[in-house]
């Protein structure tokens, strides 16, 4: 019995490892939320379709932010669920419920499309100012702008008319929001709201109501929820009712035990004869005034400080205040300690932290309150309280000039440090409320004092370029103090672009802190050419005497700028704001997004290589010119190598540039027509040939591109090589010629070049005795061959028996699974699961991060494939480069294995590093039955590469008009362009698809767009010789201008 509770026991905690580490790998909404949108699926089905519901739906094509707004009973909730839902199943947008700002910071993703939905923004009943604090915080505000203005998130909100009518709703203008009233008769016209009450009151309900409305448990699930045990309204309009009535006929029972929300929201002290409230607002009697506060006193004591503190009258009602105040007073010495004495304890507060009464009295610049607070008590303002929040901090942030000066009177420390370190200072600068600054300097705050993540107040001021930085110079700010990091002052605003703060900061640092580097040796003039800051990178050259400098693996300014995408030397750097929790860390991550501008990326290498060492080497021996063969950047090899780069430098596995290059380059990649002969430059490979690279040479394992593409059964590659090569009959670390390996490959066209050059094709008997092996199975088999210590070649038998010395056994079961995939020996495969599973080797990869998973997928072996993912073999693990299960699946056009995956919850969104999605593979490739499933998967249709090539591009690059249609037909960005402004339909006039350029005209794209160089689609079809797409395009040019002048016949009477 002890043995089947503890198997019982380990296989649940198991099961919640892998749950968690999937959660760990794939971030993405919570549980609470997937529910809360299934429940909006179910009832979505009872939806009426409105003219607000298109009109939204229209507004979200130029807009990113709409607010729907109208009275109680509206429908407001229900439109924008339904709008997303749309947005959901159309656009594949990810869903995501939200409470408040603070959620959308939690659940953003910069690489997904993303619409936050968020119902009665601002209160549920009345205006809720804790929550327009909230929006208002300046992190909030850049945050929001940030991602809006980046295009793949969306903002949906709802909002109470009355709410949004009042002058203090002002504060949501940053969201530059397009508003659409469902009181607007045209929004929600009447026989659609004819056709809504038909859809949820039958006519069987609407008796039940004029025969029992005194019975509740009638009326549930019609009106009502109810939800462990106590019932709820359904709709906002029978909850105003169901308040006002309670709260006016059963008042004194209404007050005491009412949820703390609704007294503070909806309330309003009859004595004070106020004027144009809001509907159903509930008036207190005068003989009520003293149970209403007795009821603040108890929610206060309760721990719910931040309840009693979201009141209406508090907040606004100066009389209120005073009155409180003055009942404050007439506790008892007891009942005021305890007050005093308390800290926040709700759960499920949008701010929940454990924060005394002055803290909220401070954050809420509730100056009658502090002064109360701190009359029977200073001791929270003591350094030896060790508080995380401290009352000065929130004055300090909320920007409440008074409060600060009153706590500092009261001999509050200027020094002291809050959560992650946070001084007043910085939290004063951090929200740009810098005449709070001011009062703390002159009442002696330390203007170095630094965080927990060494920044101090002027770091803070660079990075969020505030305007009073030379004033903080003024008043002794240290210009050059570092973060922990190492990272100065002039080098953050390298990184976030600044030019006016570097020129600024040159003038007035150090000297030489202009190359001054951080803890991994990057320096400034690196973080401007990774960041792309041409004329940072312009303002550096003209003031530094040494361009050369190096960081720890070696890398250069050039290298830095010659990689286009995220090279992995920056990782460190980067990361620290994934792992901080500060709110600010993610409008880091925003504000030092990579400028977009290619021109500027190319101005920067132009720049750097007229004054740097070209042939300087990393770490690993690697030049920039190994960088950007291996990168494939076509016209930065053809600037590199037109300055004299080194064509034939060697790392430190004697790999050479025309290397990394034939091994790097994917003949199924979509190369932009930019990079064609338009702008003077040859292919890479042509490019190296030309500049006199070395094709015999081979890296320290014997191996060369002509070799390899021998035995891949590469054609272009050995067709652009074989005139080079010294000798085709050599033997490949003296076992294979390339001809053998043509062979085994099966591929005929290679066999005929080879031939061509002198190649003997001689077969002896036992050669014809064994079978050919099957296609691309071999060169799998050399992940396992191994050198000797110094880099020279050793036989098979001795390589593997010294690998083995130097290895577990779990590493040689885990190659032998692998071995076994690659040979597709399904019998083999299922003897080692269970002990693959034992010794937790199923994920196991070789050097090259090729899993048995991947390589089953390779072969498109679906039996195999099957065995390992029932065995719970890691769905989306890729290799090295990223390249997972599901893009060999796609690129191998093996429809079976796709489906076996997505039924395992694959990231079907899951990007390579190059950014191909397996949506764009299958596109490229032509597999139509491969993209309908992902499509109907949830594939994003627009989603692009590291050059924002998108699915529909490639296609139309390929020539894949089934596809194309497909696309379009999901709602493909027909006018989407590349980083060189390359259009689907310049692709496709130039590559001659006639039939797809005809499709994209029919559907109305743009014809006279312009790429990066000025060219239309037109002069691509010129350039492409193709006659057919050039009259494609000018007669539709022609239609379109003709029929902008034809004019409608006038209704007028003549």
């Amino acid at each position: 019995m002890d043995e089947e509770i503890m198997k019982s026991y380990h296989e649940a905690v198991e099961v919640s490892r892998k749950r968690l580490l999937d959660e760990i790998k794939n971030p993405s909404l919570s549980n609470s939320q997937q529910i809360i949108v299934h429940k909006w699926e179910e009832e979505d089905v009872h939806f009426v379709k409105t003219n607000a519901a298109n009109t939204i739906l229209q507004l979200f094509t130029t807009d990113a932010c709409v607010l729907v707004k109208g009275a109680p009973g509206d429908g407001k909730s229900t439109t924008i669920r339904h709008v997303a839902l749309i947005l959901h199943s159309m656009n594949k947008y990810e869903i995501v419920p939200c409470k408040g700002p603070n959620c959308i910071e939690k659940y953003y993703k910069k690489d997904r499309y993303q619409v936050f939905v968020m119902d009665d923004l601002c209160g549920d009943y009345s205006f809720d100012q804790r929550e327009a604090d909230e929006w208002s915080n300046s992190f909030i505000k850049e945050f929001m702008t940030r991602i809006l203005e980046l295009g793949k998130a969306k903002f949906l909100t709802s909002v109470r008319l009355q709410i949004c009518r009042e002058d203090r709703f002002k504060v949501f203008n940053f969201l530059n929001y397009k508003s659409v009233d469902l009181s607007d008769r045209k929004m929600v016209t009447l026989k659609q709201k004819y056709k809504i009450l038909t859809e949820h009151l039958t006519g069987d309900a609407a008796k039940m109501l004029e025969k029992h409305k005194d019975r509740i448990s009638n009326i549930t699930g019609k009106f009502l929820v109810k939800k462990d045990g106590v019932f709820t309204p359904k709709h906002n309009e029978l909850f105003d009712i169901i308040c006002y009535y309670f709260g006016t006929k059963e008042q004194d029972i209404f007050v005491q035990h009412a949820h703390a929300q609704v007294i503070g929201q909806r309330t309003v002290f009859e004595s004070f004869n106020l004027k144009n409230l809001i509907q159903f607002t509930i008036l207190i009697k005068k003989e009520n005034d003293e149970m209403y506060f007795l009821r603040m006193v108890k929610n206060i004591c309760d721990g719910k400080i931040w309840d009693a503190f979201n009141n209406f009258q508090l907040l606004y009602i100066l009389q209120f205040k005073l009155r409180f105040v003055a009942y404050l007073e007439r506790l008892s010495d007891t009942e005021k300690d305890k007050m005093v004495e308390i800290r926040e304890r709700s759960e499920g507060t949008s701010i929940s932290m454990p924060v005394s009464l002055l803290y909220v009295a401070s954050y809420f610049g509730s100056l009658h309150l502090v002064k109360f607070v701190l009359k029977h008590s200073n001791v929270q303002l003591k350094d030896d309280q060790e508080d995380e929040y401290p009352p000065l901090i929130a004055s300090c942030e909320r920007g409440h000039e008074e409060v600060v000066k009153l706590l500092i009177d009261k001999e509050a420390n200027a020094n002291q440090s809050g959560h992650l370190g946070t001084t007043p200072t910085i939290a004063a600068i951090q929200n740009n409320h810098m005449n709070v600054v001011k009062v703390l300097i002159d009442s002696g705050a330390d203007i170095n004092k630094d965080d927990h993540n060494g920044m101090t107040p002027f770091l803070w001021a660079c990075v969020l370029q505030r305007e009073d930085i030379v004033n903080l110079i003024d008043k002794g700010a240290n210009i050059n103090e570092t973060s922990r990091d190492g990272s100065s002052s002039l080098f953050w605003c390298c990184v976030m672009g600044y030019q006016e703060l570097v020129c600024l900061l040159q003038d007035k640092g150090e000297i030489g802190s202009i190359s001054k580097p951080n803890i991994d040796g990057k320096t400034p003039l690196m973080a401007a050419c990774y960041f792309r800051r041409f004329n940072i990178v312009q303002y550096l050259l003209k003031h530094l005497t040494s361009y050369d400098e190096v960081d720890k693996n070696g890398w250069t300014a050039l290298m830095e700028a010659c990689f286009n995408n995220d090279n992995g030397s920056w990782n460190r750097f980067l990361k620290q704001f994934d792992k901080q929790t500060s709110i600010w860390i993610p409008l880091f991550r925003l504000l030092s997004k990579k400028g977009d501008m290619i021109d500027a990326y190319y101005k920067i290498i132009e720049k750097l290589v007229e004054r740097t060492n070209l042939n300087l080497q990393d770490a690993y021996g690697k030049s920039a010119l190994h960088h950007a063969c291996e990168g494939q950047y076509n016209h930065i090899v053809h600037i590199l190598t037109e300055k004299g780069a080194s064509v034939n430098l060697v790392d430190k596995r004697k790999s050479t540039p025309l290397m990394e290059a034939c091994f790097s380059e994917d003949n199924d990649t979509v190369r932009p027509i930019m990079e064609d002969s338009s702008n003077g430059c040859r292919p890479i490979i042509e490019q190296l040939l030309l500049n006199a690279a070395d094709v015999n040479a081979v890296d320290k394992r014997g191996w060369n591109p002509f070799f390899d593409g021998c035995e891949k059964g590469n054609f272009t590659i050995v067709k652009r090589l074989i005139r080079f090569v010294a000798d085709v009959k050599k033997r490949y670390r003296n076992v294979k010629t390339p001809i053998e390996m043509a062979r085994e490959c099966r591929n005929q066209g290679i066999i005929d070049l080879l031939i061509q050059e002198g190649a003997n094709l001689i077969i002896n008997a036992n050669e014809e005795a064994d079978s050919v092996p099957e296609m691309g199975h071999s060169y799998h088999k050399h992940d396992f061959s191994d050198t000797s210590s110094d880099g020279s070649n050793t036989e098979e038998d001795s390589s593997v028996q010294n690998f083995k010395h130097y290895i577990s056994d779990d590493r040689i079961k885990g190659e032998t699974l692998l071995n076994a995939c690659i040979d597709e020996n399904e019998d083999e495969v299922t003897d080692l699961l269970e002990s693959a599973l034992e010794n937790h080797v199923l994920d196991f990869s070789n050097r090259y991060g090729k899993t048995p998973l991947l390589e089953a997928c390779r072969v498109k072996n679906v039996t195999i494939v099957n065995l390992l993912l029932e065995a719970g073999a890691n769905v989306n693990e890729g290799d090295a480069k990223c390249w997972a299960p599901l893009h060999e699946a796609c690129n191998v056009g093996e429809k079976d294995i796709v489906n076996l995956l997505l039924e395992k919850n694959v990231n079907v969104n899951a990007c390579d590093n190059r950014g191909y999605s397996p949506l764009l593979i299958a596109s490229q490739n032509g597999y139509k039955s491969i993209v309908e499933l992902l499509v109907d998967h949830r594939a994003h249709v627009n989603i692009s590469s590291n050059v924002r090539i998108t699915p529909l591009l490639a296609a139309c690059t390929k020539g894949q008009i089934e596809i194309t249609e497909l696309l379009i037909v999901k709602r493909a960005d027909i006018n989407k362009a590349d980083v060189y402004g390359n259009t689907p339909l310049m692709v496709a006039s130039y590559y001659g698809h006639c039939e797809i350029v005809d499709l994209l005209l029919a559907k109305g794209c743009e014809i006279d767009q312009k790429d990066m160089k000025g060219w239309t689609a037109l002069s691509w079809a010129s350039k492409g010789s193709s006659k057919g797409c050039c009259k494609c395009i000018i007669d539709a040019s022609v239609k379109r201008k003709y029929k902008n002048l034809v004019r409608k016949p006038s209704d007028d009477k003549i």
